[in-house]
């Protein structure tokens, strides 16, 4: 039947996160997960669901370090599947430092760039081992230790929304307690990116499947709305905006780096976020500091620059 279809894919779903969380505490990294939403591929390994994290400690090849951003060096990736083939070869940026603010990267579907958003998360340990022709060493610094559980948001291409019953407020707090919200800021939100429809009664439970009942652009612009209710110091976008139209991918994007704002709660939308995304959209590119394409042979090539 139905629901005992459904019942099993939870199943599924609930063991893969069980199994992930075991892997990566019995790789003894300190990776500290706050939250792991839905956990589904997409066509470039990408992550479903919503995932806080905080890297506190050396984590296989992956060092981290006192840092207000994330630091990457001379990082080589391998395919998660075992083969030990390169993904990515040697690839060094910087996230939400004095020298570099924002990083798009930009490359086609199965080049890598959502494996390397996981395994910066902590997620692939295998993947990280040195591959011959790569220099074997890497280095990703921050944030510091005990830093808050909201320094960095993944926000993936599908994201994590609750199920029937679930309020608005609900949505756009999770994982906090919707008691923290305060009505009037979410509720700008909401009408600042155009989610009309949910503004009515935001502290009213839906007995919606909100899969069924919203668009794919009205649940990524959910996700950012959480995004900016929330305000992570980095935020890693993975496709984060692919079912947006251009006109309403600008809005979100603009709210995200500060080019917009809404003029009553200036205060609470003034800190920066910075952004490290994954699109194949180049309407983005604007938004980042540094643009870097990775080509099917793992090799990277920075192709635009720009001070912010």
């Amino acid at each position: 039947s139905t629901q005992s279809t459904g019942v099993s894919n939870l199943v599924g779903v609930l063991m893969h996160v069980v199994n992930t969380i075991e892997r990566v505490t019995d790789a003894s990294t300190s990776t500290n997960i706050q939250e792991i939403g839905g956990v589904e591929g997409d066509d470039d390994g990408g992550l479903s669901g919503s995932l806080l994290v905080s890297l506190t400690r050396p984590f296989g090849f992956i060092q981290t370090e006192p840092s207000s951003g994330v630091v990457v060096q001379n990082l080589s990736l391998l395919h998660p599947d075992g083969s030990r083939r390169v993904l990515i070869r040697n690839i060094s940026f910087e996230v939400g430092t004095v020298s570099s603010h924002s990083v798009l990267l930009m490359g086609k579907s199965g080049c890598g760039k959502s494996t390397l958003l996981r395994a910066i998360g902590g997620l692939l340990p295998e993947t990280l081992a040195p591959a011959e022709g790569c220099d074997g060493c890497a280095r990703v610094s921050g944030p510091p230790a005990g830093c808050a559980p909201g320094h960095m948001m993944f926000l993936p291409q599908r994201p994590l929304l609750l199920p029937i019953g679930a309020t608005v407020f609900d949505q756009v707090c999770y994982p906090l307690s919707p008691e923290v919200a305060d009505m009037p800021f979410v509720t700008a939100l909401l009408q600042t990116l155009e989610l009309n429809m949910l503004v009515v009664n935001v502290d009213a439970q839906r007995d919606w499947e909100w899969r069924s009942v919203l668009s794919s652009g009205e649940q990524q612009r959910v996700a950012i709305c959480r995004a900016l209710f929330h305000r992570p110091h980095i935020l890693v976008m993975d496709e984060s905006t692919s079912a947006l139209d251009e006109e309403s991918e600008h809005i979100a994007m603009s709210l995200l780096t500060g080019r917009i704002g809404i003029d009553e709660f200036a205060d609470r939308l003034q800190s920066p976020i910075h952004l490290l995304s994954v699109a194949h959209r180049s309407t983005v590119k604007p938004f980042h500091t540094t643009t870097l394409h990775i080509s099917r042979d793992g090799d990277v090539m920075q192709i635009d620059a720009r001070e912010d």
